[in-house]
């Protein structure tokens, strides 16, 4: 039986995970050198048992090279506003997902983004400060225009934003978008 989307695929993982953390990384995508002994060095050093996420920093990649790097200290202020930690680069605790739910196969490319914005302010996080993994630019999130779509969709789902400010929103980041195309190429 095939996989019904990314998020269907995850979902899949998850119940078959026998670990207290998770990770996704993507095809393309690849763990830096160390980057593994962080992960576990930061577990082992938490003081506080209930984190249920920990983000860091991850590299961009297009033809080689270091385009930017993407991923903050996740926030519930700038969060509710965009998408600020690079999740390729993130670890799930398995409590995660049995607090909030799986993701939300309806959504193709920002699943992620959603099930984040369940936990709200109450998202007990931990962050890296240190670039984790480099990730192929040109993937689903980053080649597809409906990401911006479904951000607005999803803001709207979870009452941040009114239609007409989702809508004000979306065209702003499809500006910003196209904007960042240019200058890239």
């Amino acid at each position: 039986m095939g996989d019904e989307g990314i998020y269907d695929a995850w979902n899949k993982a998850i119940a078959l995970a026998s670990g207290e953390w998770i990770a996704f990384l993507g095809a393309d995508d690849v763990y830096l050198a160390g980057a593994i002994d962080s992960y576990v060095n930061v577990i082992n050093d938490l003081s506080d048992s209930s984190v249920e996420y920990i983000s860091s920093k991850v590299n961009l990649i297009k033809d080689a090279k270091v385009v930017r790097t993407i991923g903050k200290q996740w926030n519930w202020k700038s969060f509710k506003k965009h998408m600020n930690v690079a999740h390729v680069g993130s670890l799930h605790n398995h409590r995660l997902f049995k607090k909030y739910g799986l993701y939300d196969t309806t959504y193709k490319i920002c699943g992620d983004y959603d099930l984040l914005l369940r936990a709200r302010e109450d998202l007990q996080t931990g962050f890296m400060n240190i670039t984790t993994v480099n990730m192929a630019s040109g993937g689903i999130s980053d080649s597809n225009l409906s990401v911006f779509d479904e951000v607005a969709q999803i803001k709207i789902s979870h009452k941040l934003k009114s239609k007409f400010s989702a809508h004000i929103d979306l065209v702003y980041s499809k500006f910003k978008y196209f904007l960042r195309s240019f200058v890239w190429y």
